[in-house]
């Protein structure tokens, strides 16, 4: 009998208790677990970020040590000369240049090609505001063509100066021509740069030189009033020096557009552009007192000249009593065309010899001084001083007529000769208040 074949027989059977070999058995693998794998990964996500805080805690604790040697490099990025540069913000933010040089492409590409309602490039737009400024200064000097011919220049020659050198070498000052009489071109200048000279040159607009003769003068606002013989000058220079148009400087008006020409910066014809920024600056002189022009351009103690409005007439006169070195002013022309025209006849000026200022009603409410012209100062030897007037007396009357202002006092001199005998009423202060006197002046004359 074959001992194996009962082993066959029984694994074959059906009875239990099946025999396994060791050698025989297979090793499966256990099945996917996903939510342990998620598991794991969580956790090796939230490790990573705590060792990452905990290294950058660690370096920012242990950088100054390491940067202890020196400050940091400051390092500034230089501007742009192109006029389509990238905004501060993105320079400052780190931009690289082909970011910032391939921004204004994409705004150019996103423009449309045609149409009237394209949006205009910075480009455009930059070259369209240089055009309103070229028109805007050509505008500027076509108002100033004209009025510039009828300014010349005026020299003060003395016996030392070279003639030929002039140009060079001569004091010199800016003049405007003011009438023309049928025998002479009268020019008014400020009488500064001829007070001593031996001579007077003047030199027009366009490049004739001839000799000037001093018509009179005004030492109270230094203006004076020099001529030229016609028969001197050619037709051709008569044709290209106009007569001035004298402006209403009543009606000017802060923030108004003005043009100084002449000499305002202290070279000869130069020319300069700007606005009107006060009236108020008052300017005391004697018998007199004008409300200044301030302008916002800059200019020379020494300038000279005129200031003319946008319509080529004369508004204002330079003079270098009212100039300073940073800011143009002049003498408003309505308050002295009287003077001008009596300078212009070589008629003498009448002379009170005071300076004051206005008292208003509202100061006069206030301060109990009479309405009038109160006297600030006396000339000595002045015929107010020599009538009586003191400091602190207010003028209320000058001849028969009430004056209100220092105006009203100066047109009334104008009108006047040297020599007449004109009462005055002032009031004065005295223990029990304001007393009315009355003084006879004799005029005198100014130059």
């Amino acid at each position: 009998m074959d001992p194996e074949k009962p082993k066959e027989e029984e694994r074959n059977g059906e009875e239990p208790g099946e025999e396994y070999h060791f050698l025989r058995e297979t090793v499966k693998r256990p099945a996917f677990d996903l939510g342990a794998f998620a598991r794991k990964a969580l956790t090796a996500a939230v490790l990573g970020v705590i060792f990452g805080v905990c290294a950058a805690l660690v370096f920012h604790s242990v950088k100054p040590g390491k940067d202890s040697d020196g400050p940091k490099q400051v390092t500034i990025a230089p501007d742009s000369r192109s006029v389509s540069s990238a905004p501060p913000e993105e320079e400052s933010g780190g931009t690289d240049s082909s970011t910032a040089s391939s921004e204004p492409e994409s705004r150019t590409e996103s423009v449309p090609e045609s149409g009237e309602d394209r949006e205009k490039t910075e480009e455009e737009l930059l070259r369209e505001r240089l055009e309103e400024y070229r028109s805007l200064n050509a505008a500027m000097e076509a108002a100033a063509e004209v009025p510039s011919k009828s300014v010349v220049t005026v020299y003060g020659m003395t016996e030392e100066d070279d003639w030929f050198r002039i140009d060079e070498e001569g004091a010199f000052v800016s003049g405007l021509i003011v009438a023309d009489n049928e025998q002479s071109l009268l020019i008014l200048t400020t009488y500064g740069a001829i007070r001593d000279a031996d001579e007077i040159r003047i030199v027009f607009a366009d490049g004739t030189r001839a000799a000037g003769t001093l018509l009179s003068r005004d030492p109270s606002t230094g203006l004076a009033v020099v001529q030229v013989d016609k028969d001197l000058l050619a037709e051709e220079t008569l044709d290209a020096s106009p007569v001035a148009e004298l402006g209403n400087s009543f009606i000017l008006r802060k923030g108004e557009p003005v043009i100084a020409i002449g000499s305002p910066t202290g070279e000869k014809s130069s020319m300069v552009y700007g606005e009107v920024t006060s009236l108020g600056r008052l300017l005391s002189l004697t018998d007199c007192e004008y409300s200044l022009i301030s302008t916002n351009m800059m200019g020379s103690s020494g300038g000279s000249g005129v200031l003319i409005n946008l319509n080529g007439q004369v508004v204002g006169i330079l003079c270098a009593d009212v100039s300073d070195q940073t800011v143009i002013r002049g003498i408003p022309i309505s308050p002295v065309k009287s003077l001008i025209e009596r300078l212009s006849n070589n008629r003498p000026i009448s002379y009170l010899g005071v300076r004051g200022q206005d008292v208003t009603r509202e100061v006069s409410e206030s301060t109990g001084i009479p309405q009038g012209v109160y006297v600030t100062a006396v000339d000595t030897d002045s015929p107010a001083f020599s009538a009586g007037i003191q400091n602190g007396d207010v003028i209320t009357f000058f001849g028969e007529s009430e004056v209100a202002t220092l105006e009203m006092l100066h047109t009334r001199l104008l009108g006047l000769e040297p020599g007449e005998v004109i009462p005055v009423k002032v009031m004065r202060r005295g223990a029990e208040g304001y007393v009315e006197f009355e003084f006879s002046v004799t005029l005198g004359s100014a130059q």
